[in-house]
């Protein structure tokens, strides 16, 4: 079949499926071990590994491609109407897609979340495990894992408990009944928390009576 200044041929299409798959496969192989390598670097920062890794996984796929078509005398020029047509379609279709992507750069770049920092969204509390090129995944303290889109952390009111502190204080609620020595349960209260290994012994928890309820103080 004549395409312009191309003829393409069975043969073409054998070499260029046989070419892109060997590319391809080259190189998700090295962007799995530069990323591997650049996980494991402790001059750099996690949020930066996370975009170097992604960054290379992306750019070695797409200059396979490049390769593995321009190696069978495919002109890449005469793609350039098709992809523009391709690409307009495809931000219509896949607009979030897209948005959750940039700003999962964005995140990545200003680093204002980042691999074991402790959020808050909607509700949500817990710590970040991964940042994923679609979704940032959040532990929460009953082992839940929420995957969150990107574009939330850019759109919506983020708490960022360890932004530039890894201390978290934590509040917790209890009542006892009125008949109790209120002095009493707030010594037994700060002992309590200071036999938690994870709670600062240089900044001792405090205990306040904070209401009066119907059954209990």
């Amino acid at each position: 079949i004549p395409l312009g200044a191309v003829r393409l041929s069975a043969l073409m299409v054998l070499k260029a499926a046989l070419l892109l798959i060997a590319t391809v496969w080259l190189a998700v192989i090295v962007g799995k071990y530069i990323d591997e390598r650049v996980r494991i670097s402790e001059e750099l920062t996690p949020s930066i590994r996370v975009l170097v890794g992604k960054v290379a996984k992306v750019g070695l796929v797409l200059v396979a491609g490049a390769i593995a078509l321009s190696s069978v005398g495919l002109d890449l020029t005469a793609l350039t109407i098709f992809s523009g047509a391709v690409g307009v379609g495809l931000a219509f279709g896949l607009q979030k897609v897209v948005s959750n992507f940039v700003s999962g750069m964005i995140i990545l770049l200003d680093k204002s979340i980042k691999p074991g920092d402790t959020i808050s969204l909607e509700g949500t509390f817990g710590w970040v495990r991964e940042l994923r090129a679609r979704f940032v995944s959040v532990v929460t303290r009953d082992g839940r894992e929420y995957l969150i889109p990107n574009e939330d952390f850019i759109t919506q009111r983020v708490i960022n408990w360890s932004f530039s502190d890894n201390l978290v204080r934590l509040d917790v609620n209890f009542g006892v009944s009125y008949d109790a020595d209120p002095h009493k349960v707030s010594e037994l209260a700060i002992k309590a928390a200071m036999s938690v290994g994870r709670v600062e012994a240089d900044r001792r928890p405090v205990c306040w009576l904070t209401d009066f309820g119907e059954s209990s103080l």
